[in-house]
């Protein structure tokens, strides 16, 4: 903090925020089409950040300034100096999917989501998913989607923090995924259950350091490929055993390296 004399209690920070949030939506399915189901909905969230508080004794002082190691912890409550503005956020989105059995023993599911955030625009994210019966005991799924992360209000709106600065341009995270799936049941008690899946995530948002800390961007940049495997066996009425591995490859296309925070093996009993 500028080359000042150490801080003798500590640098002390007492953040506080109040949210209100309210969310509504409904959905309607309709089967009076052949062969299909038809679902339709929509939706709408409004986020109120509408109190923000802190107590510090670092950073500027409401008064002019600096507060000075060893100066008594100031509130900077309804000032500039608080470390998060206040503000809201609107979402409405509307969804429509159609489930269609199009032969005896395949399955086709298809829809798309359209978003509208009143913070940093529209996403529209469509998915798919085509199950074959291919035996009396095996089913295959092959699937396709699209998400997205909308920027959280901390990454939007954090200031006046010596390590951490928001940006209110962030656009949301988007991901891509792809999978084939299989689920053989050779009895009523015995589940298999065989997962293998790409994905690549793109606009992640990330701290990049600059000369006033780092700032939040969307700088990140993923790609990876897996497998996963389950067995559940239901050994008795009241006991069901259960056992899961998995395991993946994901890359930051940054660095060039394997992806941090993505554990290559996982297995668990249970």
């Amino acid at each position: 903090l500028g080359g000042f004399a150490p801080f003798p209690d500590g640098v002390i920070g007492t953040p506080e925020v109040k949210e209100r949030h309210t969310r509504f939506n409904f959905s309607s399915f309709y089967t009076g089409i052949e062969r299909h189901e038809v679902g339709i909905g929509a939706g709408y969230y409004h986020g109120d950040l509408y109190e923000v508080k802190e107590k510090k004794n670092f950073g500027g002082h409401p008064l002019g300034g600096v507060i000075l190691p060893g100066d008594p912890i100031v509130d900077v409550t309804d000032t500039p100096l608080v470390f998060l503005t206040e503000g809201k956020r609107e979402n409405s989105y509307v969804f429509l999917q159609d489930v269609w059995q199009f032969a005896n023993d395949w399955e086709l599911t298809a829809g798309v989501r359209y978003d509208h955030y009143s913070d940093f625009g529209d996403t529209v994210n469509p998915r798919l998913a085509l199950v074959w019966s291919t035996t009396r005991n095996l089913t295959t799924k092959l699937l396709y989607g699209e998400a997205f992360r909308a920027p959280s209000f901390a990454e939007q709106r954090a200031i006046n923090n010596p390590l951490v600065q928001g940006n209110s341009e962030l656009d949301p995270e988007e991901l891509k995924s792809y999978e084939l799936a299989f689920d053989y049941r050779p009895g009523h008690d015995l589940v298999f259950n065989l997962n293998m899946f790409y994905y690549e995530w793109e606009d992640i948002i990330q701290f990049v350091p600059g000369a006033g800390g780092a700032v939040a961007q969307n700088a990140g940049e993923q790609i990876g490929h897996g497998v996963e495997f389950e067995v559940t066996w239901q050994a008795l009425r009241d006991l069901e055993l259960s056992s899961n591995f998995s395991w993946q490859k994901s890359e930051d296309k940054n660095l060039d390296e394997d992806a941090a925070y993505s554990p290559e093996k996982q297995l668990s009993l249970i």
